[in-house]
């Protein structure tokens, strides 16, 4: 393990070696921090935060976290495709449609009028819902990219902390044991802004879900049959975007700012939510596993340093 020391010069045990908390070996500037870049030529660079400064980055070390820049854009890209591609709304509608077409297709309509009548007006109720379902998944949707965004602004800032030349006033101790990177507050607080509307959005899936199952039962219990089904329970276990499920929201301050879902330098989870029920068991290991992180009003800023570099995602907007 790393031991801490005052700061010399450039030599941040971060980004030697086998690295801490993550982070991959980088060649840093030997000697004393220069200004950045090193020459004009550098005029496509990663950190920009940093041009003009005096900094701990030489061109090699820029090429190198250029590199992992590729890499992540190239990881919130595919995120983007994929939750693009991930239409929560006619998988919904298929889903639904199946059971109606099973449960309505034992309906004589002769020895049962009305179940018959019934089924036709729950054809309309699967199209009402699938359009306000439709609406709530692209929120969700939308918000899943701000959250990638975000969580690439970290990994970015994080990485250009290799050029940060007061490297060791964010490094925590213990023991002489480097334990904990100190990060600024609107790390946090920034992360958990754009990442919150998917947990909120997931939540508004579902009780829309509900809202539909509840409007079926109701629609049928005025006909010939009764029900007796709590319809909350169907999704009360299925895991929301925080670390808890539809039942017990979870708290997302906990999730991105103290477990390891946002850790060190490595690469924050995004999780796409329509692939998320079959990954309970990943989500409670995230959830329990502490994060490297500390948040503090002199910390780091890792989210601010990284935002300058970060591009925008667009999607289209699915058929309503």
């Amino acid at each position: 393990a790393a031991t801490a020391s005052a700061a010399a010069n450039c030599s941040n045990p971060v980004f030697q070696g086998e690295g801490l908390f993550g982070a991959p070996a980088l060649t840093l500037r030997s000697g004393a921090p220069k200004p950045f870049p090193e020459n004009a030529q550098a005029d496509n660079y990663p950190c920009s935060v940093y041009a003009g400064e005096d900094s701990c980055c030489s061109n090699k070390t820029l090429e190198q976290i250029d590199f992992y820049f590729a890499l992540g854009d190239y990881v919130l890209n595919q995120t983007g495709m994929l939750i693009q591609d991930n239409d929560y709304p006619s998988k919904f509608e298929q889903l639904v449609s199946a059971q109606m077409t099973l449960l309505c297709s034992f309906v004589n309509k002769n020895l049962f009028p009305t179940l018959s009548q019934d089924c036709d007006q729950a054809s309309d109720l699967v199209t009402k819902y699938s359009k306000e379902m439709s609406q709530a998944a692209q929120d969700v949707a939308e918000a899943e990219l701000k959250c990638a965004e975000a969580l690439s602004a970290y990994y970015k800032g994080v990485l250009c902390f290799a050029c940060e030349k007061d490297w060791d006033q964010y490094l925590v101790s213990e023991a002489g044991i480097f334990t904990a990177l100190n990060l600024n507050d609107n790390t946090c607080t920034s992360i958990v802004d754009q990442c919150t509307p998917v947990n909120t959005g997931v939540h508004t899936v579902a009780n829309v879900a509900v809202e539909f199952v509840e409007a079926l039962l109701d629609m049928f219990s005025g006909g010939s049959w009764s029900f007796n089904l709590d319809v909350n329970a169907l999704v009360d276990s299925l895991p929301d975007a925080c670390g808890g499920t539809m039942g017990t929201p979870g708290d997302c301050t906990q999730f991105y700012c103290n477990s390891s879902a946002v850790s060190g330098m490595q690469t924050p989870t995004q999780s796409n939510w329509g692939f998320l029920n079959n990954n309970n068991r990943a989500l409670e290991a995230l959830q329990a596993a502490a994060s490297s992180n500390m948040y503090t009003a002199t910390g780091y800023d890792a989210y601010g340093v990284g935002a300058a570099d970060v591009h925008t995602l667009e999607m289209q907007p699915w058929a309503i």
